[in-house]
């Protein structure tokens, strides 16, 4: 068991922490560990590409696939994790997002604007084109919650918006 591993905290985290114990543990591979797998396998969502990466892990040192397992995949991995992965995309987003407007910053705001909005149509067209090539099963609960939202838009009718009420606001201010 490592010597040091935060219980309670939550998947996120505490891959960082495990790392910090392998490296002690694993001194002579720790390098290649890191570089080629261990955080690869940590962030991975689908089992196949988690079962490549210990692969992998085992081909460098093979005591650390018993570690890893002794620790329980459920507490370091995403994998396995139980918390809900929709909070594990915000920060990625973010950060694509500032990554690929990093040289569009200086344009004027309107060229800006203009230049985020094709960037964010091309993410979605390709996005949308990948997804739809996709098999990967989600579970029965993402499966059904994707199902419900893609009949409710049919059931959903459009009507035109009300107009504005105007009203005068005494002066003063007070209304």
């Amino acid at each position: 068991m490592p010597q040091k591993l935060y219980t309670r905290s939550t998947t996120l985290y505490l891959h960082v922490h495990l790392w910090q114990n392998v490296k002690r543990t694993f001194k002579k591979y720790h390098k290649q560990l890191k570089d080629n797998t261990f955080f690869a396998l940590a962030r991975a969502y689908i089992i196949e590409k988690f079962d490549c990466h210990m692969i992998e892990m085992c081909k460098i040192d093979p005591r650390v696939h018993p570690y890893l397992f002794e620790i329980g995949y459920e507490r370091w991995c995403r994998t396995y994790s139980k918390v809900k992965r929709s909070m594990l995309m915000t920060s990625n987003i973010a950060e694509s997002i500032n990554a690929a407007n990093k040289d569009a910053r200086e344009l004027p705001v309107m060229r800006l604007l203009e230049y985020m909005t094709n960037l964010l149509q091309q993410w979605n067209n390709k996005n949308r084109k990948f997804a739809m090539e996709t098999s990967t099963e989600l579970g029965k609960k993402y499966d059904k919650l994707l199902r419900e939202n893609l009949i409710a838009p049919e059931r959903m009718t459009v009507r035109p918006v009300t107009p504005l009420s105007l009203h005068n606001i005494p002066e003063g201010g007070v209304v």
